[in-house]
């Protein structure tokens, strides 16, 4: 305060912490693998955010098991499954909030492999909890990675050597560090309750720190099944429409090729398309030959197609295996009014006329012409310098291009460099135009794939059951992201002290095994080992609920509550950070008041609030601090000792409800 005129002030000084500020209960750490790897944990907020920041799901390619004798479909089976994706979205479903995500290691979905070393990567994230003091909840989907051997058998992780071990340190640590606790569920979800008691074998005092639910759920999303993540050549039904959909996928895996990215290809960028174009050096490297040829083969490709499309009564040529029949597209109005205004424009057509003259040029000197990597085409060299028609050749139906421009171009000494400045500085064709049109030929033939996809897996009956088994595949997913939210949700709505259980989990179809009371009695209760299993029960009229509550410790009768539990993390970290202030000041009667009053007003609000039961505060909590239990040793040796009791509430977890029959004597 700065004084200039004379007079009588006042200046209020602080002299205890006004009260302490409750942390954060349920923000999870979710470990597992994603489209894209980031070295450290990132906080999200959102399903968007991850995607923005992690990218989507990964798409299985499916192999198809066929009984030859019958042509029969005996299984379908991904070639790897990750659950962390489906266990986002089912966390943001059912109440979840900010959350941490943890890529394993730098690995991606495309770099994972049976021989990846799994226990390294979750070892290095488990290791990174101590360093994130706002995760309260820690959750590994992807422990229960799934992969095809060299059977076609999808397996999982070794049970021994992973789950059980990783689950160890996992439940060790968030022991060792108190304020954490693990959300876990069954190794597969055909494994035995007696036989995961036996592979979770932590330090018994950490088993409080950990719960296990169990079934896993069935997902309620419906899986898109895409003609591209299916091996065609290996079915055969023999239907018109399986045959017009391997044709459509062969121009689809054609596309993503010339494009240089994977066959699933989702997306095209013509700026990414441009770059790709002026990075080519000059030189003369296998790999620079297979760019330049890529986009050699990619022009003369894409003239095809604008060929065929445009002009259904063109046949296609012989050497290819494009389909030519575009009847069905074509009657579709949005691909009607597509090809109507291209035909229009007269600058895509002169375009598309300097592209011809640009594949004229002599191709030689381009070796592998098909170099995506692959083998030399002869027909593509033909092809290519020998469209037919000597003089003309018909682009549109009312379109020719002149062909005698051919000959004002000839590669003769010029490098692929030096075709390419060319083409770049736009002598031969306008890029921007260009690859406007080639967007919209994508835009075609993925839309008449999408529709060919929709016919075949709904009419011809292999496809039918391919999808049914894809979909009972994809569904079946861990517990834990849903389960995570809840507890988020609960948390919210309720306080950590309410059990995150009696809450029904949203955005699944059911449990995938059905739980009766008779099931449940041996997975609540186990009085050899006492480790306690949440289970999910369907009810009618009520969907899939919680109906569980308890932590691994479920024969400690201090610690047997996931409630309680978690409120004495919440409590033990909120009071532990409010009093850190303290450090260094004097240890005396008013430094061990300020504390006791800034505890005591916590205690109030919590007993307030219904988290500590009892009729009165004295009954619901203590405190004890200084003198009290610090001996004068401790005190000279700067030592201050602080013990608290809370009367925690407890859930009521078994109603028992007595009848009597009543008989009036008269």
């Amino acid at each position: 305060m700065l004084i200039k005129t004379p007079g009588v002030y006042i200046k209020e000084k602080r002299t205890v912490a006004t009260a302490v500020n409750s942390v954060a209960t349920a923000v999870p750490l979710f470990i597992g693998f994603t489209e894209h790897a980031h070295s450290e944990p990132i906080k999200i907020n959102s399903l968007a955010e991850f995607e923005n920041i992690f990218g989507g799901a990964y798409l299985p390619k499916f192999t198809i098991n066929i009984d030859t004798t019958n042509n029969q479909v005996k299984d379908v089976i991904p070639d790897k499954r990750f659950f962390l994706y489906d266990s986002i979205i089912l966390y943001f479903k059912n109440g979840g909030g900010s959350c941490y995500i943890k890529s394993a290691s730098i690995e991606t979905y495309d770099t994972v492999t049976s021989t990846t070393d799994f226990n390294s990567i979750f070892t290095t994230a488990i290791n990174l909890i101590d360093v994130l003091d706002e995760v309260t909840l820690i959750l590994i989907p992807d422990l229960h990675f799934q992969f095809k051997d060299v059977n076609n058998v999808l397996v999982s992780l070794n049970e021994f050597s992973l789950y059980k071990n990783i689950l160890e340190k996992l439940i060790n640590k968030c022991g060792n560090l108190q304020d954490k606790f693990a959300i876990i569920d069954f190794h597969q979800s055909d494994s035995l309750p007696n036989h995961i008691r036996g592979l979770i074998t932590p330090h018994l005092t950490n088993l409080k720190h950990a719960a296990v639910y169990y079934p896993w759920l069935k997902n309620a999303n419906t899986y898109q099944v895409k003609l591209n993540s299916l091996s065609l050549d290996d079915i055969n039904s023999g239907s018109a429409i399986e045959q017009e959909a391997k044709d459509i996928l062969y121009d689809v895996d054609t596309l993503s090729k010339l494009f240089g990215v994977d066959p699933k290809f989702d997306r095209f960028d013509k700026e990414e398309y441009k770059k790709l174009i002026n990075k080519i050096s000059t030189t003369n490297t296998p790999n620079d030959k297979i760019n330049f040829s890529r986009i050699f083969v990619f022009f003369y490709y894409i003239i095809t197609r604008f060929d065929i499309i445009t002009n259904p009564a063109h046949p296609a040529h012989p050497g290819n295996q494009y389909p030519s029949n575009y009847g069905r597209l074509l009657k579709n109005p949005i691909v009607k009014k597509y090809i109507l205004d291209l035909r229009s424009n007269e600058y895509f057509v002169k375009t598309v006329q300097k592209l011809y003259r640009f594949k004229g040029m002599n191709t030689s000197k381009i070796d592998p012409l098909y170099g995506w990597p692959g083998p030399y085409n002869p027909w593509s060299n033909q092809w290519f310098n020998n469209p037919p028609n000597t003089n003309k050749y018909s682009l549109h139906e009312n379109v020719e291009v002149d062909t005698n421009l051919l000959s004002d171009y000839t590669v003769g000494s010029k490098t692929p460099s030096e075709i390419i400045n060319d083409l770049d500085s736009g002598k031969w064709v306008d890029l921007n135009v260009f690859l406007s049109a080639v967007e919209g030929l994508r835009e075609l033939v993925f839309y008449q794939k999408e529709q060919i996809e929709k016919e075949l897996f709904a009419t011809d009956p292999i496809y039918v059951n391919i999808k049914k088994i894809i979909e009972e595949h994809m569904k079946k997913i861990p517990s834990q992201g849903a389960i995570a939210g809840i507890y988020c949700k609960n948390d919210r709505e309720r306080g950590v002290w309410k059990s995150p259980a009696n809450i029904t989990i949203q955005g699944i179809e059911k449990p995938l095994i059905e739980i009766s009371n008779s099931i449940q009695d041996e997975l609540n209760v186990d009085i050899n080992t006492g480790k306690s299993i949440n289970v999910i029960r369907r009810f009618t009229g009520r969907g899939s609920l919680i109906w569980g509550a308890r932590t691994l410790a479920g024969n400690d009768n201090e610690w047997r509550y996931i409630a309680v539990r978690r409120f004495f993390n919440f409590a033990e970290k909120s009071i532990k950070n409010a009093i850190r202030d303290f450090v260094f000041e004097p240890n005396d009667t008013r430094t061990w008041v300020k504390i006791k009053a800034i505890i005591y007003s916590f205690l109030v609000v919590q007993w307030d609030a219904g988290a500590l039961t009892g009729a009165t505060m004295k009954e619901a909590f203590f405190i004890k601090i200084g003198e009290e239990i610090t001996s004068p040793k401790e005190i000279l040796e700067g030592k201050v000792n602080i013990q608290i009791g809370m009367a925690v509430t407890r859930p009521a977890e078994f109603i028992t409800i007595q009848f009597i029959h009543l008989f009036n004597e008269q």
